[in-house]
């Protein structure tokens, strides 16, 4: 098997999230390569706007998703994302930055291209 037929066979990683105040079981999933280029260009490409308020729900647009790795939202859904319980959504968000191996100066990356300060702690530290 040539290397691309092996890169090509790579699955994303999916990790189960247990919401034991809400007794469901979530699953987030590692974003293919386009995925992630959407998420870093969200924020970079408005930088006069908030983009980077909604860095989390974005990502979890992404992420979320059901036990066999399918998206559980569609790119025209963060609005129902935005529906979440805030609990809920920083769990889950937690989660999807570690299987993302994303980590706070990512973020500050983004801050930095896209002209904004926020702060964020990071999930694994």
């Amino acid at each position: 098997m040539s290397v691309r037929e092996q890169l090509q066979a790579c699955v994303s990683t999916i990790r189960p999230v247990v919401l034991e105040h809400h007794k469901v079981n979530a699953y987030v999933r590692e974003l293919t390569a386009k995925e992630r280029n959407d998420f870093d260009s969200t924020a970079t490409d408005k930088i006069a706007g908030d983009a980077l308020s909604d860095y989390r729900e974005r990502l979890l647009l992404y992420a979320i998703c059901d036990e066999d790795g399918r998206r559980a939202y569609n790119d025209e859904e963060l609005s129902e994302v935005y529906k979440l319980p805030a609990l809920v959504r920083d769990k889950l968000y937690q989660e999807a930055m570690k299987v993302n191996y994303l980590a706070a100066t990512d973020i500050e990356g983004l801050k930095k291209t896209s002209g904004t300060d926020l702060k964020e702690s990071s999930p694994t530290g």
